[in-house]
């Protein structure tokens, strides 16, 4: 007779998964300690221009400015978006910029500018009083009063009175002893109610990085790349020289990056 079919191999019991031992309690720890505050060295130390919200006869002058061709423009139109700002753009000029100077230019606006801002400058030449700062400083604030909207708590302005596209300044970054209140302030600010105007100022540097984003940077780039390098330096330890003259002659000073505003 045929052999009977051979019987199926044994099953295999079934196999267990490996048996995983309860995670151990973990020790409890103390809670980590918060950090001792750091107390920022001399340089950053800055008092606040202005508190949030200004008082009403307070107003805030307020400097903006970066080496040319530097991204100024830039950092003027982001102060500029604010509805609490006012400026000068009502006089017409490139890039609402001051640009009076009583040896090159005449202070002249466009038509439909502010009444009072058509004729001469009316500030003296900075080497004619060499010695009265505080004078030279109230004739620039009370030149752009006839065309701020002093409504405003802050009142900005490209580079003056430091210096401005014609090269004529009010105060150089060194002279100790002004710049931080003007009080009382001319008689335009005093008839808006105004009894006090601080200032202070924005700086901003251009990190060499950022070259490209600049049509100038590009074209001197191109035409001799060590050249351009130097003269990036030589703007760089400027802007870091006038930064530590106005924190040494007590004044409210920013600095900040265009890499951050971007």
């Amino acid at each position: 007779p045929p052999s009977p079919p051979p019987s199926p191999p044994p099953t295999p019991p079934p196999t267990l998964p490996p048996r995983i031992p309860p995670p151990l309690p973990s020790p409890s720890r103390p809670p980590p300690s918060s950090p001792a505050p750091v107390t920022p060295p001399p340089s950053q130390r800055f008092e606040a221009a202005c508190p949030a919200e200004m008082p009403r006869e307070e107003r805030l002058w307020l400097t903006v400015g970066a080496p040319f061709y530097h991204g100024s423009t830039a950092l003027e139109m982001l102060f500029m978006s604010s509805r609490r700002v006012s400026t000068i753009c009502a006089a017409g000029t490139w890039q609402c910029e001051a640009r009076w100077c009583p040896e090159e230019h005449a202070f002249v606006a466009r038509a439909g500018a502010p009444p009072g801002t058509v004729g001469p400058w009316p500030c003296p030449s900075p080497n004619a009083i060499r010695h009265d700062v505080p004078g030279r400083l109230r004739c620039h604030l009370e030149t752009y009063s006839r065309i701020w909207n002093l409504s405003r708590p802050v009142l900005l302005t490209k580079w003056a009175p430091l210096h401005n596209g014609g090269g004529c300044a009010a105060v150089a970054p060194d002279e100790s002893g002004v710049g931080l209140d003007v009080a009382p302030p001319p008689a335009l600010l005093r008839a808006a109610g105004v009894e006090r105007v601080r200032w202070a100022v924005v700086m901003m540097i251009r990190p060499y990085c950022l070259w490209r984003i600049s049509s100038h940077a590009r074209s001197k780039q191109a035409a001799d790349a060590v050249a351009y390098a130097r003269e990036e330096l030589r703007v760089l330890e400027q802007q870091s020289s006038t930064h530590r003259a106005h924190l040494a002659a007590g004044r409210r000073v920013l600095l900040t990056s265009l890499a951050d505003i971007l």
